[in-house]
């Protein structure tokens, strides 16, 4: 007697194509989706820490614009960095300065210093206690442009105070130093206001 085995069955692939036209169709409705979205009156939420720009004089109180962008040359595949924006506000090597502050320059800088002290306003509204000194250290290019910003001898410990204070020094020029780039060093002390 022989014994006869049934025919293997046969592999469908008709789920595998369902699933994978599945697949397709929710990948074509979500770039449908973005794209749309991107066409509606596409909104930059702020962020918490940069204060919406102003146009105020100084020493009043003043909210910082947005950094300058720099431009790139159009063949240029390469994204902006740090060094073409400091080649736009004509900067040399900041430890090499020689220049000398223009007359008005000390002015500015209390004026930005004054400014700083709704950085400080701000912060002091989450914690109470906050006090104590930062010392600001810029260079300042030919154009009068800030090359370089940076926080030294930070006793304050707030990362919120001193990237605002950083915005708000970088965001306009200075007046253009003689001889070339200027270095310079502004000291803060921020104490609360007594009632």
């Amino acid at each position: 007697m022989t014994t006869t085995t049934p025919p293997p069955p046969k592999s469908s692939s008709r789920p595998f194509i369902i699933a994978m036209l599945l697949m397709l169709l929710l990948i074509g409705g979500l770039v449908v989706w973005k794209m749309q979205g991107e066409g509606e009156g596409h909104r930059e939420v702020p962020s918490a820490d940069v204060p919406p720009s102003q146009t105020v004089a100084i020493p009043d109180q003043v909210l910082p614009p947005p950094p300058p962008i720099a431009s790139v040359d159009a063949g240029s595949n390469l994204e902006p960095t740090k060094k073409s924006v400091v080649a736009s506000t004509f900067c040399s090597s900041c430890s090499a300065c020689t220049g000398t502050e223009a007359p008005n320059f000390q002015s500015m800088a209390r004026g930005r210093a004054g400014a700083a002290q709704r950085c400080y306003e701000k912060a002091l509204q989450q914690q109470e206690q906050l006090q104590g000194k930062l010392t600001v250290n810029l260079c300042v290019g030919v154009g009068g442009g800030v090359c370089s910003a940076s926080i030294s001898n930070d006793s304050l410990g707030s990362p919120l105070v001193s990237q605002c204070v950083l915005n708000l020094f970088r965001a306009t020029p200075f007046p253009s130093p003689k001889n070339g780039c200027v270095q310079a060093q502004v000291p803060l002390n921020f104490v609360p206001k007594k009632p």
